[in-house]
């Protein structure tokens, strides 16, 4: 049975190469190759045609990102719920979440095709606002929008009240997207197979206000008060705005019951890439 590889790509014709000696191999040893719908006319200029409709994507050998940490978020939210392995090409700048660089990008895909690699499980957070539900492999961000006043948040653990502040926001993460605007927020650095979310407040107008570890099978629940200028607050998800946030309705977060599955065809060593990242260690 021939074997389906999924492509996704950055859109920069800087990748085009690599891309096409990837291509040229999986097609050689009798691959059939698709890129994700909304890229189809980057990947022209290499043949690559979108995936079909009568495709199943849990019929797809292995997803191959080439670009940076957000080409792979990419990957990862289309392929969520089917436990497609995910292998990253490394174009971009110095990332968490890829470590093949392009001139290895071949050799690896051979190594999983060959049982030569491991699976790195990341656990995504399951997100509920009355219609709405999504999952997010970094974060979920409650926040002000462009209003100059702040939000008034009521914030449950478990069904019990763990704060009440004026926030300009409130970040939730997974552990992977805990070294991003989580870390930039204040936020803890979690190491990223932990099984579990970090509540963060944003720019919290009070002292006592801080970041909170939350275990795997806690539900938090964040209500957003009525704004006496009657002004909304927004949710994003992964950094794409979803939804505006009605007063006293509110948004349920706990961690999915479903991973991303990362390919790991060498030792990967979190600690040196954090402290190549943040240059923790004195040069």
């Amino acid at each position: 049975m021939e074997k389906i590889y999924l492509l996704v790509s950055k859109n920069n014709k800087n990748t085009l190469p690599i891309i096409k000696d990837v291509v040229n191999h999986l097609t050689n040893i009798g691959g059939v190759v698709y890129c994700i719908p909304d890229k189809a006319e980057h990947f022209k200029e290499v043949n690559v045609n979108p995936i079909p409709d009568t495709v199943d994507k849990k019929d797809i050998f292995l997803a191959i990102s080439f670009g940076g940490d957000g080409t792979i978020l990419k990957a990862a939210k289309y392929l969520y719920g089917t436990d497609v392995p995910i292998l990253g090409i490394n174009l971009g700048t110095l990332g968490y979440l890829s470590d093949v660089e392009p001139k290895e990008a071949i050799e690896a895909i051979d190594k999983y095709i060959n049982g030569n690699s491991t699976i790195e499980k990341r656990y995504a957070l399951s997100i509920k606002y009355a219609k709405y539900e999504d999952v997010a492999i970094n974060e979920a961000v409650i926040y002000r929008g462009t209003t100059s006043h702040i939000i008034k948040t009521k914030i449950k653990i478990n069904g019990q009240e763990t704060m009440n502040i004026r926030v300009d926001g409130i970040l939730v993460s997974t552990p992977t997207g805990s070294t991003a605007y989580n870390l930039s927020a204040g936020g803890p650095i979690i190491t990223p197979l932990s099984k579990t979310v970090v509540l963060t407040p944003i720019c919290a107008h009070s002292l006592s206000a801080r970041p909170i570890v939350v275990a795997d099978d806690s539900i938090i629940e964040i209500n957003v008060e009525k704004n006496e200028h009657d002004e909304f607050a927004y949710l994003d998800v992964d950094g794409k705005n979803v939804a505006r946030i009605d007063n006293d309705c509110p948004i349920y977060m706990k961690i999915a019951c479903k991973s991303i599955s990362l390919v790991r065809t060498k030792d990967y060593n979190f600690f040196e890439r954090l402290q190549n990242k943040l240059m923790l260690i004195n040069q």
